[in-house]
């Protein structure tokens, strides 16, 4: 009997709980489009930012949980000048290196979805798949003596890749809102050659 009275007691609250989110008007979707930088310390990127751009899409199926898919990407290409030693001498050296960082991920967005109110924050989780690219090319010598080019080549790898962070946006018009600010822990492991530890950063427009 007393499992019975606990049974409807639960049955009577979530019905409640299911009633309020029926009641309560949210938005039932949201597409982000922003400019993304990424800080990344894997070595062959030099610890340095790259620069691109970040699209998500939610589906909210409650006031405050959604399903997100989300795909970013961001670049650098330098020049960069580098001194070696060949046995006899040293010399310099100059190359192009290009370099690429990929996200492609999904997962859960917390967030009050009600359309009433202008602040908003919000965190998300989210898992997924990364693309890493490291290029040095045009490579040429600028000194007297013959140059090493062995650092010349492509390094591709993808692994398994997550983004956790929230951020904050602010409505300006309708359903139109300003990111201020995003910042997710981002890091890729890789199976052959461990963990590649970034910080991404967002700001652009959530219609």
């Amino acid at each position: 009997m007393k499992r019975v009275f606990v049974l409807m007691c639960f049955l009577t609250v979530l019905s409640g709980i299911v009633s309020a989110q029926k009641d309560e008007k949210f938005k039932k979707s949201e597409f982000y489009v922003s400019y993304s930088n990424v800080f990344s310390n894997e070595r062959n990127l030099d610890s340095e930012d790259l620069n691109g751009f970040e699209a998500s899409a939610v589906y909210n199926f409650t006031r405050y949980f959604g399903v997100k898919g989300d795909f970013s990407a961001a670049f650098k290409s330098q020049r960069v000048s580098d001194t070696g030693y060949n046995g006899t001498g040293i010399f310099t050296r100059t190359f192009r290196r290009s370099s690429s960082v990929i996200n492609a991920l999904g997962g859960l967005q917390l967030k009050d979805n009600a359309e009433k109110g202008r602040i908003k924050p919000f965190a998300h989780a989210l898992i997924g798949e990364a693309f890493t690219d490291s290029t040095v090319s045009d490579y040429q010598c600028t000194s007297i003596q013959p140059c090493s080019f062995y650092l010349i080549g492509s390094r591709d790898r993808s692994g398994f890749a997550a983004a956790v962070g929230g951020g904050l946006d602010v409505r300006i018009k309708n359903n139109v809102k300003v990111r201020a600010f995003q910042v997710d822990y981002n890091p890729i492991m890789f199976s052959s050659s461990g963990m590649q530890k970034n910080i991404r950063f967002g700001s652009g427009f959530v219609f």
